[in-house]
């Protein structure tokens, strides 16, 4: 006795032992028409039933930070984390963030900086922000996010990074000297 699980409406040639009664459940298929089958001890195989299978989801929780490459004296750059298709387990999540001058990704076991955004069940996307005020440059926010989950029961540590230009230095002024200056005294 047994069942089988096709992608075809066509008696299968392999076969899963059970019990009377047996139930089953994968993630290995993909979204498509399926068909269960069953056959007793005797050797009998049932006709199959079909199920459509239409919201199987395997895509993990992403995050992403804005740039902007305004020159201003503070930045903000926006952390978003997101999940288009079932959308977000509910739930508070820590983000680990750092600035730094350089695009290459940070060693994050030494990043103990954190944000966090909390989200219901099912939210598409949830945000946070994080302003520097000071330096003059270019600046990378890193970031990248603690076991993010959607509800599809996908987990995610994504990371991402936005570009932003601050300018705190203030202009300097000079005189220069042209030609030749003389100093005289008066006397009357």
């Amino acid at each position: 006795a047994g069942y089988a699980i096709t992608t075809e409406n066509s008696a299968p040639s392999e076969w899963i032992s059970s019990t009377a009664t047996s139930s089953t459940s994968t993630n290995k298929y993909g979204n498509e028409t399926y068909y269960a089958w069953a056959k007793d001890w005797a050797g009998n195989v049932s006709s199959s039933k079909s199920v459509t299978v239409s919201n199987i989801e395997t895509a993990a929780p992403t995050i992403s930070v804005n740039s902007n490459t305004t020159v201003a004296k503070s930045q903000t750059g926006t952390i978003t984390i997101g999940d288009a298709n079932s959308g977000l387990a509910a739930g508070t999540y820590a983000i680990k963030y750092t600035w730094t001058t350089s695009t290459q990704e940070p060693t994050w076991s030494n990043i103990s900086t954190t944000t966090s955004i909390t989200v219901e069940a099912g939210a598409k996307t949830g945000t946070a922000t994080i302003t520097k005020n000071d330096g003059t440059g270019t600046y990378y926010l890193h970031v990248q996010g603690q076991n993010i989950k959607d509800k599809a029961g996908n987990t995610s540590t994504p990371s991402a990074y936005g570009t932003f230009k601050i300018d705190n230095a203030a202009p300097t002024v000079t005189f220069g000297t042209e030609g030749n200056t003389t100093y005289a005294k008066s006397q009357s």
